[in-house]
């Protein structure tokens, strides 16, 4: 019958182990030593090429005067604020009677100048009008001249007694009457006139063209805007402030930044109403 056999751990022996021990001790310290003498040998490489550089020239000697600092009861504050930079005078142009727009001779961006025309209806209805009473005005003047002279001679037969005085005054009376109705041809020929200035749109101020709000063809109403004109003049700069600030602008200087120009301007005036958003609105030009 066959035994079962054991194995039995036999350990090294002392002077194995020791001498695996002082190899890796020396592998150790060998690292150690290599490690170290790369870091000294980068820091040596960096010095050396630091020295090599010039030192930057020495900064010249400022003198700084002294400053006697007092106390004051004010301070100086620049605040800033956003706001839109307006025309100083806008007016919205329209004609005071209804027709077709014939000629519109601006457009927009053009400027133009107090008087200047700008805008005309079609004029043929009262042309028409005009000559037809002028017309009328002429044969009332012969009508009348024709009276004068039968006058003349119905009072000549009647200083030699061969006309009565009722003849004279019919007479008179019929110029009288002819007169009368010349005078109301002459109110309506000036009627005419002033329907036909209506038909053309006057520049009121020296400004320019904002908007053009018709092309000629159009049928335009009474009071229909046409064309805007903007005055030509310095604009103003509508800003809303809080109440708290606003009294503060009204006496200070102001500065108006478009992009990188800068104006100086002067403080004209706030809003008599107050809007729940912005506050007062300031006007500065």
């Amino acid at each position: 019958m066959a035994q079962p056999t054991q194995t039995a751990s036999v350990k090294a022996p002392l002077w194995k182990r020791a001498l695996r021990g002082f190899v890796t001790l020396t592998g150790t310290v060998s690292v150690l030593a290599l490690a170290g003498g790369a870091l000294w040998l980068g820091s040596a490489t960096l010095a050396t090429r630091a020295a090599a550089v010039d030192a930057p020239p020495a900064a010249p000697i400022t003198s700084v005067a002294p400053l006697r600092v007092s106390p004051s009861e004010q301070m100086t504050t620049i605040r800033t604020f956003h706001g839109q930079i307006e025309a100083a005078e806008t007016v919205n142009l329209g004609f005071e009677q209804s027709g077709r727009l014939n000629v519109l001779n601006v457009d927009e961006g053009d400027r133009v100048t107090r008087g200047q025309v700008l805008a005309q209806l079609d004029t043929r209805i009262l042309m028409t009008e005009r000559a037809r009473l002028v017309a009328s005005h002429a044969a009332l003047e012969a009508q009348a001249e024709l009276s004068r002279r039968t006058t003349a001679r119905q009072t000549e037969l009647r200083n030699r007694g061969f006309a009565s005085d009722q003849a004279v005054d019919n007479v008179a009376l019929g110029l009288v009457a002819i007169e009368a109705q010349m005078a109301e041809i002459d109110a309506a020929i000036t009627q005419v006139d002033v329907r036909l200035s209506q038909t053309e749109l006057l520049a009121p101020f020296d400004g320019v063209v904002g908007a053009r709000l018709a092309d000629p063809g159009a049928i335009v109403s009474v009071g229909t805007p046409i064309i805007d004109v903007r005055k030509d003049t310095a604009a103003i700069f509508r800003v809303g402030l809080d109440p708290k600030v606003a009294p503060l602008v009204a006496d200070a200087p102001a500065t108006i930044a478009v992009g990188d120009t800068e104006y100086d301007a002067r403080f004209v005036g706030f809003r008599s109403d107050l809007d729940a958003q912005t506050g007062f609105v300031a006007q500065i030009s």
